[in-house]
This record gives structure tokens, sequence and C-alpha cells, in this order.
């Protein structure tokens, strides 16, 4: 049980922290479109087509987790720049079990 407590802060916080970069780099204009050249077919946009499920979970039942506040922007914001990179993009903020498993 404690292993599992660790692993799935472990996994929060790299999570958070991938998104961090992520959305820094945006602000700065450094995440641009993607476009490749295929022959005899012209310029295609790289993740065109592709599709994201984005979860944010921030309010936890367990009170050894704090509530993240931030979650609900960080979830739209990483939205945002999936859907300007060509990405079909859903969001699901604090879902249910079932909810998450049927997604």
């Amino acid at each position: 049980m404690q292993g599992t407590k660790l692993l799935i802060r472990l996994l929060l916080v790299l999570s958070l922290f991938t998104i961090g970069i992520h959305l820094a780099l945006a602000q700065s204009g450094a995440v641009r479109p993607v476009n490749i050249q295929i022959p005899d077919q012209g310029q295609v946009q790289l993740y065109q087509g592709s599709h994201a499920l984005v979860i944010g979970i921030s309010e936890y039942q367990d009170n050894a987790w704090v509530d993240l506040e931030s979650v609900g922007a960080d979830v739209e914001a990483v939205r945002e720049t999936l859907e300007e990179q060509g990405f079909a993009v859903e969001t699901l903020l604090n879902p249910t079990k079932n909810r998450l498993l049927n997604s």
C-alpha cells in the first residue's frame, strides 16, 4: 500500500513537471505546429487528426493528499496547446472511477 502511494505521488509530480515545462515553452512561443513534406502530397501538419485525453485530478478523497487548485487551469492550457498542434482533445476533470474507465 505504501509503495503504491509513493508511485502515485511520483507519477503526479512527474506529470506536473512535464506540464509545467510544456506550458513554459508554449508561452514563450517555442511550441509551433510541425509540418512535414510528403512526396507527391505536399505539406501536412504532423499531429493533424491525432487524439489526446487530458485528465486532471484536483480533489482527493484521501486526507493525506492536498487538493490542488491549479489543475483546472493546467488542463485547459494543455488542451489549448494540443489543439493548436492539431489534436482532437477530450478533457476530464476529477472524473469518477466509472467515467474514467469509460473514456
